[in-house]
């Protein structure tokens, strides 16, 4: 009985832990790929982010989409945008077309793990934040072959990830 209840305690800080774990992203194979979305809002607005990396020979593609709704909106039929079903199906489908509207960039190895880096410590600063405003949230998926993570967090990110836009190697 006592070890059921120190396991139920412990628990939750475990899952914590290895939440936030961008190790797996370290060293990537050539052409893999890290997709990362990024999403912030409120009760009545949200806005998607999305930044693809992928290792190429002796580089990184960095890709940054920075809007993916409003080029959505632009390139999809409508039909589609009124399901989110068939939008995700649409998005992991067609990733190479939204590739092409956004900003492209070549990173070194040291901008590459720069940018992780950045991610991962911007990820643990807000661990626990929260916002003065009802409603607020974000929300980091990353997804690779070697790690799928959804952290969500209830305030905005928006600010901590201008250091991740191409321009700002």
């Amino acid at each position: 009985m006592l070890m059921r209840y120190l396991f139920l305690l412990i628990f939750p800080f475990l899952l914590n832990a290895q939440a936030t774990d961008l190790s797996a992203l370290n060293s990537l194979q050539e052409n893999e790929q890290v997709i990362i979305d990024i999403t912030v809002g409120s009760c009545f607005y949200g806005e998607t982010q999305k930044i693809i990396i992928t290792k190429k020979k002796e580089s990184y593609e960095y890709v940054y989409i920075e809007d993916v709704y409003k080029i959505l909106f632009k390139i999809v039929e409508k039909h589609i945008l009124l399901r989110r079903k068939k939008v995700e199906k649409w998005i992991v489908e067609n990733t190479e077309t939204l590739k092409k509207h956004g900003k492209r960039n070549l990173l070194t190895e040291a901008q590459y793990q720069s940018k992780i880096n950045i991610l991962e410590e911007v990820m643990q600063y807000n661990k626990n934040c929260t916002s003065i405003f009802e409603g607020d949230y974000s929300r980091i998926k990353i997804n690779s072959t070697n790690l799928q993570l959804n952290e969500r967090f209830s305030c905005k990110l928006v600010e901590n990830f201008i250091k991740m836009i191409p321009h700002k190697n």
